[in-house]
């Protein structure tokens, strides 16, 4: 029977859950992280304590289960929205990122509900401008971290940098433009005036996928600690996919993730998995 991992990335801490492909729970880990307040209305973490909550979950729940890593079928990543993940090419994390509850960016809105029109910005994105959403939160990197934001090459979220750690790719899901004020909600896709009018480059932005594709068949070199546990040593090859969950209608399973390296998801065997019950934020009384 297949083994699937489910990772949450909660605002206090990590979970993890294994579970069989019928449901069943099998394991379920929690990794609890700080959350940083610096100065009044600002709230932030460290993106590297998500990922070492998600290695330290993922080893403890193999080494207590004595389950291999090659058993596990696929990934399932879901997180916090509106963050403002600053990495540089090489992935790297440049600085806390704002989260969610943050609103050192005030002032910012108010100054571009005034200067756009903060009707015109809510017919594009569908929210009103306001500082807890990822928008404003770059537009500050730019204003007060100059050597930050220069050195910026994608801006991501929670779920989209734990998936770039077990891949290698950087990418979006559509369900989580809503956290950018420069996505349109009309088209699915980042709208290039409003980018402009922002201030915000396009190629800061990462790529959007559709919510029902299977972002990767393989895992990046840089994920191996997740899965290394004494003797649960293994290669790029030995997880099947990664696979974002989402509870797509009860019964079904739908993808959170894509990139461009997916290939259609009725040509994988792991297909015949729409039938599982299961979604990260769905397991009845644990989340």
């Amino acid at each position: 029977m297949k083994t699937l991992l489910g990772i949450d990335i909660g605002t206090s801490s990590t979970k993890a859950l294994l579970m069989d492909e019928n449901g069943t729970t099998i394991a379920l880990k929690k990794q609890f992280y700080r959350i940083s307040i610096p100065q009044p209305g600002w709230a932030e973490q460290n993106p590297e304590d998500w990922w070492n909550a998600v290695c330290s979950a993922i080893q403890e729940m193999l080494k207590k289960c004595d389950i291999e890593a090659e058993e596990i079928a696929g990934v399932g990543i879901d997180g916090q929205s509106w963050s403002a993940i600053a990495v540089d090419k090489e992935g790297n994390v440049l600085t806390n990122t704002p989260i969610w509850m943050d609103t050192r960016a005030k002032d910012i809105c108010e100054e571009l509900n005034e200067k756009i029109g903060a009707d015109r910005i809510f017919e594009v994105a569908g929210n009103p401008f306001q500082p807890s959403y990822a928008t404003a939160k770059i537009i500050w990197y730019q204003r007060n971290l100059p050597e930050v934001y220069s050195k910026i090459h994608k801006i991501l979220q929670s779920n989209s940098y734990i998936a770039y750690k077990l891949t290698g790719n950087m990418t979006q899901d559509v369900s989580q433009g809503y956290g950018f004020h420069c996505f349109n909600m009309h088209t699915g896709k980042w709208d290039a005036e409003m980018c402009k009018e922002l201030g915000i480059p396009m190629e800061m932005l990462p790529d959007i996928y559709p919510c029902h594709i299977i972002l990767c068949y393989k895992l990046s070199p840089a994920s191996l600690c997740a899965w290394v546990v004494e003797r649960h040593a293994i290669n790029l090859q030995s997880l099947r996919c990664i696979l974002g969950v989402c509870l797509h209608e009860v019964g079904y399973l739908a993808t959170t993730w894509a990139a461009p390296c997916s290939p259609k998801v009725d040509e994988h065997p792991l297909a015949t998995l729409a039938k599982v019950r299961y979604a990260n934020h769905c397991a009845v009384s644990i989340w």
